[in-house]
């Protein structure tokens, strides 16, 4: 009978910690800060009047905030845990940030060399604590604290209205909903111009399709009868029936959120599909909205010049990164990787991220060679006794 009744209170033990831990890591999770607002506010030991006072707090204190609970908050500050008065607490709105990687790695702290404490995948939305060079530190949805890669996040904007929009990826480029802006079409850093200008339809850009794939060095053609539009480049064939969300590319279907439509006797449709129906790839960038297009493989650039008189470098591929440098008009600057139409780039030993509409691309075939065996100069002809009025040019060009 006596063991029974031990073992029923290890059981009991176990279970009371069990709860405690959860209760822990729940407090985690709602962890925020709050700025006192009262001149000296009382503490109390539980959520009420009622409660004895256990301390005092004076006005622009901060403290952090663990949990809420009617009209009360409970806080830490050092040693001092209790309650105070809503009324008197002004809370302190967090940052946060949103994951736009997928898979992305969870480290105990600032680096690769760092230990691999979880992994969150792309839309997750973290707490932003802090930063540390090029790594956030963050809390993860299950209250731990570890650090991001922040290029792989973007921070989201809490005044935000509700039904915006922006994401970057493999999906259909989505245009914030209720900007009048246009959004502007890069096609290998070069700007292209319509004599339609592209709309959103249901959050996604629609761009005329004959513009960009004539751009492209597509053929296209048009049947009345049907109402379909076919495109060849190479061995690629494209059919897109007008109202259809089931294009083809050599056959195999393409689906489609948004169908393709006519508008002013032009056809217009998803920009991604346009852009990717034919190899090239094709990036989004809902701060300055411009969408980038490059028709080439990575592989086959190897560097890019700035066009523009000064622009900025960045840490991560948008705008919504942070500036660590700028170049110059001219600059050549060899390219690492690309992503949602940035290139990374290489600048006396510091990577970086410059926008590709802000650059053109030096393809290798563009850049002039040397030929391999160059032909030797004539020898300079004597030009003998001549008039001292007279000027003798050599054809003899100096290098």
């Amino acid at each position: 009978m006596s063991q029974g009744l031990g073992r029923l209170r290890i059981l009991m033990v176990i279970f009371a910690l069990s709860i405690t831990m959860v209760l822990a890591l729940y407090s985690s999770a709602l962890a925020a800060t709050g700025i006192i607002s009262g001149s000296v506010v009382n503490v109390r030991s539980g959520p009420g009047i009622n409660y004895t006072v256990d301390g005092n707090l004076l006005k622009d204190t901060e403290v952090q905030i663990l949990q809420s609970q009617d009209e009360w908050y409970k806080i830490s500050k050092g040693s001092l845990t209790g309650w105070v008065s809503k009324s008197f607490l002004e809370v302190k709105q967090l940052e946060q940030v949103k994951v736009i990687g997928n898979p992305v790695n969870l480290r105990s702290g600032p680096g690769t060399t760092y230990d691999i404490v979880g992994q969150v995948k792309e839309g997750d939305v973290l707490t932003l604590l802090g930063s540390s060079g090029e790594w956030y530190q963050v809390r993860n949805a299950d209250g731990s604290d570890c650090y991001i890669a922040a290029f792989l996040t973007q921070k989201v904007d809490t005044d935000k209205p509700k039904g915006s929009s922006e994401q970057s990826g493999n999906s259909d480029v989505q245009t914030p909903v209720g900007s009048n802006q246009n959004p502007v079409v890069y096609l290998d850093g070069k700007k292209l111009n319509f004599d339609v200008e592209p709309i959103i339809e249901n959050g996604r850009t629609m761009v005329p399709l004959r513009a960009i794939f004539e751009a492209l060095g597509a053929q296209v053609d048009w049947d009345n009868d049907t109402r379909t539009v076919t495109a060849i480049k190479g061995d690629t064939t494209v059919v897109l029936p007008i109202g259809s969300t089931k294009p083809t590319v050599n056959g195999k279907e393409w689906p489609l959120d948004v169908p393709a439509k006519i508008s002013q006797n032009r056809t217009l449709a998803p920009v991604r599909f346009v852009g990717e129906a034919f190899g090239s790839s094709v990036g989004w960038d809902a701060v300055a909205r411009t969408v980038s297009i490059s028709s080439k493989a990575i592989k086959d650039i190897h560097s890019v010049v700035v066009n523009e008189s000064q622009v900025n470098l960045r840490n991560g591929p948008s705008t919504q990164h942070n500036i660590i440098a700028n170049a110059l008009q001219g600059e050549r600057l060899a390219v690492l990787a690309e992503k949602d139409g940035w290139f990374q780039v290489s600048r006396s030993g510091t990577t970086a991220w410059v926008a590709s509409w802000v650059v053109n691309v030096a393809w290798e075939e563009e850049q002039p060679h040397e030929p391999e065996n160059p032909p030797d100069p004539p020898d300079p002809v004597d030009p003998g006794n001549i008039a001292n009025d007279e000027m003798w040019i050599s054809s003899t060009r100096d290098n």
